[in-house]
């Protein structure tokens, strides 16, 4: 026990057991591979630190070393990651394209550390932090995402934790999520037995123990089925070369759903930010018409992955007009609607095409027609 990183966990072990136990249940390798410390997921946790580097820190820094890696084992920022952007942890081609993959690897990397390191105390101070983006603390790694796009602070960062040992994490998410489990799970019994976890512990274990709805399923299957929809109308349709002998066809990339964002003040950031990255992988196989409301319509437009969007509205709450909207101005094959579906309307006309309500919170849909699914909003 005579390595800073063993009585770093010795000091962590006496001041928040829960924590050491997690570190107790990782693989721990010294390595001079990577600058500082990192984790990955193969057959167990694997913790690495840079010894060198570790040793330089005071005690108190250690141990909010160990808690940093800690933070981003119990948010799954790993798996998260990867679902951001499949690509983040390859290595960049030597061509544009790897030059926009870089940055956006940057980016997420970054918003990862502003999440998690608000609440670590004694974390050092040279590292990433909303207030040197002029952010505030307290929001998730996929809010930090959207909101650091474009941000000039960005271009003057010359040094930043890039992550790059969780590359060689192996296994799709729900298989690394499932290895992270195992790992907080049995730290927390052990905790536990001694009599030493907190309400808060048991909040982190919950959290990652949640089965969510597969809302971003329900969000793609709807997708496919006013396609499915789409393509059994178009038969019905007057071939233009041969007449009724031949039903008319419809090519997949012509889908085009809408999207009613409910901007009224009752809706977080957090929830737009994540719904919104949803949008734009919607957006990558159909054209998507986005339709800003409170209570009545603020802006519409087609959705474009490469803009950054600051919603309008954050007044009151009606939902008829994004729907009089999509059927008077546009010909969409379908309407999700984001929102928490605490509207004042008395009673909602039903319009021809197929609607999923995708509800934040425990609301129900102001209709009882529709599809539904609730949309998880994740915390850090």
């Amino acid at each position: 026990m005579s390595d800073p990183l063993s009585q770093a966990i010795v000091r962590l072990y006496e001041e928040e057991r829960f924590y050491a136990e997690l570190v107790l249940q990782m693989d721990r390798v010294a390595s001079k591979s990577i600058p500082t410390a990192g984790v990955c997921i193969k057959d167990r946790i694997q913790l690495h630190v840079n010894m060198e580097f570790f040793a330089a820190l005071s005690k108190s820094e250690q141990v909010a070393v160990l808690k940093h890696e800690c933070q981003h084992i119990l948010n799954d920022h790993i798996g998260r990651a990867k679902e951001l952007d499949p690509t983040i942890y390859e290595k960049p081609k030597d061509d544009i394209d790897g030059m926009i993959n870089g940055a956006k690897h940057m980016l997420i990397n970054i918003a990862a550390d502003c999440a998690i390191n608000p609440g670590i105390p004694h974390i050092m101070k040279d590292g990433m932090f909303p207030s040197k983006f002029k952010l505030a603390s307290g929001q998730t790694m996929e809010w930090y995402v959207e909101k650091l796009k474009n941000n000039e602070k960005l271009k003057e960062l010359t040094q930043y934790d890039d992550h790059s040992l969780w590359a060689e994490s192996e296994g799709e998410k729900e298989i690394l999520k499932e290895k992270l489990k195992q790992a907080v799970n049995e730290a927390g019994v052990r905790t536990k037995a001694a009599g030493k976890l907190t309400a808060s512990d048991e909040l982190l274990i919950d959290r990652l123990n949640y089965k969510a709805r597969d809302w971003k399923g329900d969000l793609k299957r709807f997708a496919a089925r006013a396609l499915e929809v789409a393509l059994i109308a178009s038969k019905k349709k007057r071939n233009r070369r041969y007449g009724i002998m031949y039903p008319g066809t419809i090519k997949e990339e012509t889908l085009h759903i809408g999207v009613a964002l409910d901007t009224s003040g009752s809706i977080s950031d957090e929830a737009l930010c994540q719904f919104m990255a949803e949008v734009a992988n919607i957006a990558k196989y159909a054209t998507v018409t986005v339709v800003e409301a409170d209570s009545e319509v603020k802006d519409a437009y087609v959705f474009d992955p490469k803009k950054k969007y600051s919603v309008k509205g954050r007044g009151g709450t009606a939902y008829q007009p994004a729907f009089d909207y999509f059927t008077k101005e546009t010909d969409v094959d379908g309407v999700i609607y984001f929102g928490d579906m605490d509207c004042f309307d008395e009673q909602l006309i039903k319009p021809k095409y197929p609607v999923l309500w995708a509800v934040v919170g425990n609301q129900k849909p102001p209709a009882d027609w529709g599809a539904r699914t609730k949309v998880e909003v994740s915390r850090v």
